[in-house]
């Protein structure tokens, strides 16, 4: 008797913790990581990253000019609120040194790295989802923006860089440059004017003629947010 109910104790005991410990999966694997150390995990490896390029102003390099927390996929584990930075200029992601007062940071390996975001923004490794088109464009790391379960833009953030003299002095400005992608039941399109909508949704043609007309402006002021509102109002 006394076994019965020890057995009916564990079984009630099981189920009722079970959903509690789902819900606190997200926190334990935060825990994991203060407990123990990011300084011993898996992403702690690649090369240490530099920069030679002086700038005297805001137009650098990076994504941001501070390490941001991010969320990280690499090697197909999830890391919560490690500190990021994306550099632009060379495509490359870079984890800050652990346990480190200094603005150091590894360049992580690119072919590991799955995808990371900076709270909704999400950047996703295209080589992972299409390898012959990432390779074949000089691709790595896009921002995604999802409007359907077909239908994505993939955004390249880059930047050019620039040699400037200031007396005796050189330094640096880095000049952003967008390029856009449009993901479509898979296939990759590069779009770049109104014709290559055209060819993507040939039987919207008219919908996208008019969108074109009416937000001449904002295509002028903000090319990113005239295609991603364009997109919105295709996928209905």
């Amino acid at each position: 008797m006394k076994k019965y109910f020890f057995l009916n104790f564990l079984i009630f005991f099981f189920f009722s913790n079970f959903s509690l410990i789902a819900q606190n999966n997200t926190i334990l694997l935060k825990d994991f990581d203060r407990v123990y150390g990011k300084n011993n995990l898996e992403i702690n490896n690649g090369t240490l990253h530099s920069n030679t390029f002086r700038t005297i102003n805001d137009k650098i390099r990076y994504y941001s000019k501070n390490f941001l927390s991010g969320t990280l996929y690499y090697e197909g584990d999830v890391y919560y609120e490690v500190p990021l930075k994306f550099d632009e200029f060379e495509e490359q992601l870079i984890l800050k040194l652990q346990k480190s007062n200094t603005n150091f940071g590894l360049n992580l390996i690119t072919q590991k790295v799955d995808s990371f975001a900076f709270g909704d923004t999400k950047f996703i490794n295209l080589s992972k989802v299409n390898h012959n088109y990432a390779q074949s464009n000089n691709l790595s790391f896009v921002e995604k923006k999802s409007y359907s379960k077909h239908l994505h833009l993939y955004i390249n953030h880059s930047k050019n860089k620039k040699d400037k003299i200031e007396g005796s002095s050189v330094y640096y400005e880095f000049a952003e440059m967008k390029s856009f992608f449009v993901s479509q039941n898979e296939i990759i399109y590069k779009v770049s004017s109104r014709s290559d909508f055209y060819s993507i949704f040939p039987s919207k043609k008219k919908a996208i003629k008019k969108f074109y007309k009416n937000y001449k402006t904002l295509r002028k002021d903000n090319e990113l947010k005239f295609i991603d509102e364009l997109l919105k109002h295709l996928s209905v």
